[in-house]
């Protein structure tokens, strides 16, 4: 690989750009056949550096389950569907049959039929099954809870080896449980300590209702409920920290304070903190609210407005869990496509995409999110009969995400489907080496990213944020590489970045001592990384200041990971650098403090 910066020049508007980079030089890529390395090199001042790469194919149909004659799946009016926490198992439940279906999930994704229980209405072998319209799944596996609308019941089945057996049922009526009236949504506190139903009745009052877990028996108690100001309630969500509940009702999103103290006599009470209103305080597109999902963090909350077709994210204060509206995202703008009637809503683990089913569009919906900010951008857009191939997407109401982030799950009403999706991957890795030279407040580093696959990370474009008082750099691109600059950006479109590939990049920054520079690198992907362990690198840098003598170069610096280090041109500078790999590839480097021009930011 060529070094940085040094005695090659490209003309540009009548300068030439050389060590030590008064302006930016972009050198020549290569892209070989097979696995062989791109390489790029970036000279730049007081510059930060991106490098993204655009979101193709973020999800791929892989099968569809069906209930037809010959496959008793229980499927009828399929509504809602769970992942067991450890990923070996899908639930489903389907009003129209009375049903809970159970599917063993094998690898790759794919589903296979365990049995189901039905409700003897429906010529089965359990009571109080009719109108089964929501599934929740404890957190070690061993317990799933299903409510029955029509039949005014909250049902309790253990997990066995060979399938699920009812463990213990409750109903208004016979066991005195008063509000158990239209049972339609389930959520569990995250200590597993209490199950919480919401209720959906359009002729009487509605409430949150809370029940107890013994930890003995797994046996439920009616622990209290809240029914102040609850109407036709359509979703639940806890913080993971169990001290905060979002309700999505008919009148928009409120928000529960939750008592999570195991010692407190009052463990699990809820008591109202606010609510936000469509048209109220800014607060737009909740309207039809129908599904709230949290990110991984906790730092942002998703709430999906099938009157307004939008998602709506909010900020959220980890403490008191108050909501500032951040943005929301309609169909039609921004190049979104298919958010018609958003109905249900999931985030990946990692906290890089969220899925939407969008149901009058018959639609899966897939947004990328920007894991630092929540901010949301549209990927792409799944209909049922893509290509003639897309399935279990017609009428969709649900959409549910495994526990690994590799597949996603449809239900199908209409037709009485599962729709299996795979989220293809691609194994980013990152590696920071860095040298410290001779001349005056440089600094140099080598970031490589590298894809080991198995997938590529296609359409990756350099993007280059330059900080303000800094003017706007020069560059020139080579043949077959597009760059543009507006203002204070950059941008080039770099191309693809195959599986077994990588990219190394040289940069090279000047700025004013003193002499140590903290360089952090993250990588990421909007395409889904299965290992994040090795995304982050951290490397320090010895630069030269003024006050050193003349001589040899401070010793090079390799990164924390031990990758061997390289000897490209450097200086000195206080600058934490902050570099992340997004969207396939998105790699910014971030200066969070430093020196401009001599003067402290």
């Amino acid at each position: 690989m060529a070094s940085p910066c040094t005695a090659i020049g490209f003309a540009h508007g009548g300068t030439l750009c050389v060590s030590p980079c008064d302006s930016a030089l972009i050198r020549p890529i290569e892209t070989v056949n097979g696995a062989a390395p791109v390489e790029l090199t970036v000279c730049v001042k007081h510059c930060d550096i991106a490098i993204q790469q655009s979101d193709a194919g973020a999800v791929a149909f892989f099968e569809v389950i069906q209930q037809d004659a010959g496959q008793p799946y229980a499927l009828g009016g399929v509504r809602k569907i769970a992942v067991s926490p450890e990923g070996e198992r899908l639930y489903a439940v389907s009003p129209e049959d009375g049903a809970l279906a159970v599917f063993e999930r094998e690898p790759g994704g794919g589903l296979t039929f365990l049995g189901a229980h039905t409700d003897r209405s429906s010529g089965g072998d359990i009571e109080r099954l009719a109108g089964a319209m929501d599934v929740a799944v404890s957190a070690d596996g061993s317990a799933v809870y299903v409510v029955s609308g029509f039949d005014d019941a909250l049902l309790l089945f253990n997990g066995t080896t060979a399938g699920l057996a009812l463990a213990a049922s409750y109903h208004m009526d016979t066991h005195d449980i008063p509000g158990l009236d239209t049972p339609a949504r389930l959520a569990l506190s995250p200590d597993g300590a209490h199950v919480y139903v919401g209720t959906s009745n359009p002729d009487a009052s509605d409430a949150v209702l809370i029940f107890s877990v013994d930890d003995g028996a797994g046996r439920l108690a009616q622990a209290g409920r809240y029914d102040s100001g609850v109407d036709d309630v359509r979703a639940l969500a806890f913080s993971s920290d169990g001290r905060h509940l979002y309700v999505a009702d008919a009148s928009g999103l409120t928000l529960l304070a939750r008592d999570a103290n195991l010692a407190s006599v009052n463990h699990g009470q809820l008591s109202y903190v606010t609510a936000y209103r469509p048209g109220e305080s800014g607060v737009e597109g909740i309207a039809g609210a129908m599904a709230i999902a949290l990110a991984p963090d906790g730092a942002q909350v998703y709430v999906a407005g099938a009157s307004d077709n939008a998602v709506t994210v909010f900020d959220r204060d980890a403490d008191s869990g108050l909501l500032a509206k951040l943005a929301s995202y309609r169909n039609g703008e921004d190049g979104i496509d298919g958010l018609n009637g958003p109905l249900g809503l999931a985030v990946s683990p990692d906290g890089g995409h969220v899925y939407v089913a969008s149901n009058n569009d018959n639609a899966l919906l897939v947004l990328r999110r920007e894991r630092d900010t929540g901010l949301l951008s549209y990927l792409e857009t799944r209909r049922n009969g893509d290509r003639g191939v897309v399935d279990g997407l017609n009428s969709v109401l649900d959409v549910a995400v495994s526990p690994d982030g590799a597949n996603l799950y449809t239900a199908s009403p209409i037709e009485k489907k599962i729709g299996v999706f795979t989220v293809p991957a691609a194994d980013l890795g990152l590696a920071i080496t860095s040298s410290a030279g001779t001349g005056v407040g440089e600094a140099g580093v080598r970031i490589v990213v590298s894809n080991a696959g198995p997938n590529a990370a296609e359409g990756v474009r350099l993007s280059g944020p330059l900080p303000s008082g800094i003017a706007a750099v020069d560059f020139d691109a080579p043949v077959g590489i597009g760059c543009e600059q507006s203002s204070q950006q950059i941008d080039c479109e770099v191309g693809t970045l195959p599986a077994g590939a990588m990219i190394e990049i040289d940069v090279l920054v000047a700025f004013a001592p003193p002499v140590a520079i903290s360089y952090t690198a993250v990588v990421s992907a909007a395409q889904r990384d299965p290992d994040l362990s090795n995304n982050t690198d951290t490397v320090i840098i010895t630069v030269a200041s003024d006050e050193e003598e003349e001589g040899d170069p401070p010793e090079e610096s390799p990164s924390d990971t031990g990758n061997p280090p390289t000897n490209p041109r450097s200086g000195g500078g206080s600058v934490d650098w902050m570099l992340l790999l997004i969207a396939g590839l998105v790699l910014v480097a971030k200066r969070r403090h430093g020196l401009a021009h001599g003067t402290a930011e």
